[in-house]
């Protein structure tokens, strides 16, 4: 699945040297293929269907050079530019992905933590009803 950039404006501004899209912040859809090479301490989070990401502009990281550049130059760093701003907003995405499956994973299992304890008890109470002795080694560490 290949990227796609939407601008929220009608009529993308074109850049008068190179003749494509203008780098204003936009959004670019992401399927889960374009997610598979991440770092490592993205490596448990999940990614089944397609992720929007924000392109923001940041001002305290934008640098200005002094001498004038090359056409070749100035294309380089439009595209590492446009790169980078990718490469954050993926970033981003995967943190708040690995947030919210992290919560989600908790909730899980408090819930089979809860679940447990009821069917201890149950078991428990049904032993004692049909008059059932208590197992000998209980695979539990009870302190």
């Amino acid at each position: 699945m290949s990227a796609r950039l939407t601008h929220n404006r009608a009529t993308p501004k074109k850049s008068k040297s190179s003749g494509q899209r203008n780098n204003d912040p936009g959004k670019i859809i992401y399927g889960p293929d374009k997610f598979e090479d991440r770092p490592a301490h993205f490596s448990a989070v999940l990614v089944t269907k397609p992720i929007e990401l924000q392109l923001t502009y940041n001002r305290n990281m934008a640098r200005d050079f002094k001498p004038p550049m090359t056409g070749k130059d100035a294309k380089r760093r439009e595209t590492n530019k446009f790169s980078l701003r990718i490469f954050r907003a993926k970033q981003l995405a995967l943190a708040k992905l690995l947030l919210t499956q992290t919560a989600e994973a908790a909730e899980e299992n408090q819930h089979l933590k809860l679940y447990t304890a009821q069917q201890c008890v149950y078991v428990k109470a049904l032993r004692q009803l049909l008059g059932m002795a208590e197992p000998e080694s209980n695979t539990q560490s009870k302190k």
